[in-house]
């Protein structure tokens, strides 16, 4: 094959190959992940610094995973942060709150929401949950929950990561 020949394929691919706008791809407000300790550490010594970054990163690593794939738009929820504080002050978590978070997310435009949070059980025992609902008819579009051992940075990246590309993103209709 020739160069020429190669660079003609190449250029054919591209420009017949489907290409996602901006407007195709799914708006999601992606909310910050709480943590829901129980165990009995956290009653002990109260909130623990590790894990307070480990829920930002956390939070981070999703949502560059769902940009990545092509699929989502994250919107920025810089603009709702009063309201959901105020809602957070009525409520404890989003996930509890009886879909509080979908006007927050509508206000936004958001086509979906996402709502996580993290189950501490102990320092050996963590439980990731994530619910995708749609915006409009609060249905569920996706959840799912994964266990983890440890309490490490390691094992919070892996857990998220196998979640996304497992769980969340094979789930999401195309």
């Amino acid at each position: 094959m020739t160069i020429q020949f190669r660079t003609v394929c190449f250029l054919v691919i591209v420009l017949v190959a489907p290409i996602t706008s901006a407007s195709e791809l799914i708006k999601i407000a992606v909310f910050d992940a709480a943590l829901v300790d129980t165990s009995l550490e956290g009653e002990l010594l109260g909130k623990n610094s590790d894990e307070t970054r480990r829920l930002a990163e956390l939070g981070q690593q999703v949502r560059d995973g769902l940009t990545a794939s092509g699929k989502y738009q994250v919107l920025d929820t810089a603009p709702v942060t009063e309201e959901l504080n105020n809602t957070l002050d009525r409520v404890r978590y989003l996930h509890d709150c009886n879909e509080c978070e979908l006007p927050i997310a509508k206000n936004l435009q958001a086509q979906q929401s996402m709502v996580m949070w993290v189950q501490k059980v102990s320092n050996l025992i963590l439980n990731f949950n994530i619910v995708l609902k749609d915006v409009e008819t609060g249905k569920v579009v996706t959840s799912s929950f994964v266990d983890i051992r440890s309490n490490t940075d390691k094992s919070w990246r892996k857990g998220i990561d196998y979640m996304l590309r497992n769980r969340i993103l094979n789930n999401v209709n195309e």
